[in-house]
């Protein structure tokens, strides 16, 4: 499209709001945002996140504080870094552990896309699955992605929700589920809907170690889809 791309996908468990607040404020007058929640944003991980998860992204990034913006978030912090400050002591009486070979700060190009997994063999984890859905209505997670929608700066951009890529295997078993959370959203959400769930479904040898984690040749295959549909409603302009 002729335009700079950040990916700020990191870790689903820092939750949806702190995603949202996150880029909030960069944004402005032409800006396009697309979303890409995984399912279980819907009715599983909780909009505020999880202790761990949200201490080392503030352990790490302390500018990153200026996400957080509701007292769960604010406990979650500080459990996580308590959670933190207890694992680098066990690790300094037992010695340092072996670093992980994927994910880690230069595994992340400068456009935010993770690499590091492209060259390794692919080790998809036999007991990774999207979690049994669950339908919440009112859905908090739609609740908040319409709210910042209607955000100062928000409400100046393009902003549009697609599905996340799964192995067909997982669509398959609980096909009924996803078309009633496909259902829900299309219903409540007030962020224009590009594609279905059944659109990114690819075969499992497509992922990497997780269900939404793909490898070099589902990366390819699902940037080409994205592109064909953003090009379906940007070209209308």
């Amino acid at each position: 499209f002729g335009i700079p791309v950040i990916n700020m996908g990191l870790h689903g468990d820092v939750g949806l709001r702190f995603m949202l607040n996150e880029i909030e404020p960069a944004l402005g007058d032409g800006d396009i945002v697309v979303i890409f929640p995984e399912y279980e944003q819907f009715y599983e991980i909780p909009l505020d996140g999880f202790p761990r998860e949200l201490g080392s992204m503030i352990k790490f990034c302390p500018q990153c504080i200026s996400a957080i913006s509701t007292p769960k978030q604010f406990f979650n912090v500080a459990t996580g870094i308590l959670q933190m400050s207890e694992g680098d002591i066990l690790r300094i009486l037992g010695g340092p552990g072996k670093p992980d070979k994927i994910y880690f700060r230069q595994g992340f190009n400068r456009w935010g896309d993770l690499i590091s997994h492209l060259n390794k063999p692919d080790k998809l984890k036999p007991n990774n699955h999207v979690a049994d859905i669950k339908l919440l209505s009112p859905n908090p997670a739609i609740q908040i992605l319409n709210s910042f929608s209607r955000s100062a700066n928000a409400s100046e951009c393009q902003i549009f929700l697609m599905f996340p890529a799964i192995p067909l295997d997982e669509y398959q078993a609980q096909e009924s589920r996803f078309l009633a959370l496909y259902e829900l959203i299309r219903r409540d959400l007030k962020i224009p809907i590009l594609g279905t769930p059944h659109d990114f479904l690819y075969p499992e040898d497509y992922f990497y170690d997780t269900v939404y984690h793909m490898n070099r040749v589902g990366r390819d295959a699902r940037t080409d889809h994205i592109i064909e549909l953003l090009s379906a409603v940007l070209s209308d302009q």
